[in-house]
């Protein structure tokens, strides 16, 4: 029974996505943007192998609030 009820929104979801227009555009330039210019690396070296663990309140802790809060400044997302 449960399976026929979950039957008919799977077919309407599927027949939605197909009914989208797709920008290719759009989606090159985004995995050019997240592939050349991604700063993933960075942000994980500065969280990971700088702060270090981050028990609540430990000094790793403290390292990594700072440090995203520098980082949110400098971005202008936090004020």
């Amino acid at each position: 029974m449960k399976r026929k009820l979950l039957i008919l929104p799977a077919l309407l979801l599927a027949g939605m996505t197909f009914a989208q227009d797709v920008d290719l555009e759009a989606i090159e330039k985004i995995k050019k943007e997240g592939l050349e210019n991604s700063k993933v690396e960075e942000i994980a070296l500065q969280l990971v192998d700088k702060a270090g663990p981050r028990l609540s309140y430990s000094e790793g802790y403290e390292r990594a609030t700072k440090y995203a809060v520098k980082q949110l400044s400098d971005w202008s997302l936090m004020s």
